[in-house]
């Protein structure tokens, strides 16, 4: 009985670290259709993270989705947390276990309230979201209740938006555009941080609306002492089941790729200054020479977020087509970054959570 059970887990590494070819953007049928966010300087990987995942392994179309501002909000605006006033930084499995516990609303309502916030301003959402978060900061909002206090805000954030946001957001940062948007707000938000605004009216309908609670469970490792064999049994056997899966690691190795974080346990690199702990999905993989290649989808927009010696992949938008393609082509426009490839043992070497879904 032990020389069979010895033979069969001999069997399932082979199986799952054989590395297969698999890429979501050839064979899911929603990922195309969810959009690649730009979280600026907000530090919110994590919702971004747990609402890809859970999209690709739930959602039964584009109108069926979590929205990973809600993801960020209800989580930090329930209970104690670190920065608790703060949408920035958290272990995924921190928000899954409040978003559990909350539940969430139709998506519709959401998009119907960013919508109206807009003003016809052709922002994409998480554009909008970000600038809300920078108009709240107390230095902004206090000076802007006032009409002077209000034109020196804007031109206060006409300085600050490009350089937090990181000049990834499509759509240019413009003075008319900021003070179309943000003009109706100065009476609504008087004495108001940033979550009870939210609260009372970005996600009013949410909580008067039915609210569903997802029952599914999520499975969270590699925040020990594993190997990176162990952890690619588990990524790799996903991966060839067409399971998504979030992976979080540092940061920096997507733009220093020489930097290796070792600590044990592994959650250990989490905290270290070194590492900019970071959460993407993982949404395909393939043999490259000699080596495991593993495509993360990013929560930095659709430019080129990742070092030169990394080969990424791309929609050319004038052919319609998806391919391979490099740092030096970033100054063409016509491509979108859908992911990079980074070498399995790299990844897996700096990385200290895994989670994914029980299914």
């Amino acid at each position: 009985m032990k020389k069979l059970i010895s033979i069969l887990l001999i069997a399932l590494s082979f199986t799952a670290l054989a590395c297969e070819d698999v890429n979501f953007y050839e064979s899911h049928r929603l990922i195309n259709e969810l959009p690649i966010q730009n979280q600026g300087a907000l530090n919110t990987c994590y919702a971004q993270t747990l609402s890809n995942v859970y999209n690709l392994e739930f959602a039964r179309d584009n109108d069926d989705v979590i929205n990973p501002f809600w993801v960020a909000f209800i989580h930090k605006v329930r209970g104690l947390h670190w920065q608790p006033r703060k949408l920035d930084y958290s272990l995924l499995s921190l928000a899954w276990a409040d978003l559990k516990k909350h539940g969430y609303c139709e998506i519709s309502y959401i998009r119907s309230e960013f919508s109206l916030l807009k003003k016809g301003v052709a922002y994409s959402d998480d554009q909008l979201f970000f600038l809300f978060t920078q108009f709240f900061k107390a230095k902004t909002l206090v000076p802007a209740q006032t009409n002077l206090g209000f034109y020196i805000a804007i031109n206060r954030l006409m300085k600050t938006l490009p350089k937090r946001s990181e000049g990834k957001f499509e759509i240019p940062w413009k003075r008319e555009d900021l003070i179309s948007i943000l003009n109706p707000l100065r009476q609504e938000t008087h004495h108001k941080n940033l979550f009870g605004w939210l609260e009372n009216k970005v996600f009013k309908s949410c909580r008067e609306s039915a609210v569903f609670k997802p029952t599914e469970t999520l499975i969270s490792t590699g925040r020990n002492i594993e190997h990176n064999d162990t952890l690619a049994l588990v990524t790799e056997s996903l991966l060839s089941q067409k399971r998504s899966v979030s992976i979080g690691f540092c940061g920096r190795i997507l733009k220093e790729p020489a930097r290796d974080i070792r600590a044990t346990p592994r959650l250990l690199k989490a905290v270290n200054t070194n590492c900019g702990a970071h959460y993407i999905t993982l949404v395909g993989s393939r043999k490259s020479a000699n080596s495991c290649q593993y495509l993360i989808r990013n929560s930095y927009g659709k430019t080129f977020w990742a070092h030169n010696d990394y080969t990424c992949y791309c929609k050319d938008k004038a052919t319609g087509k998806n391919r391979d393609c490099a740092k030096s082509e970033s100054s063409n426009p016509q491509l979108e970054v859908l992911g990079c490839w980074i070498d399995k043992e790299k990844l897996l070497t700096n990385t200290f959570d895994i989670s994914y879904f029980k299914k």
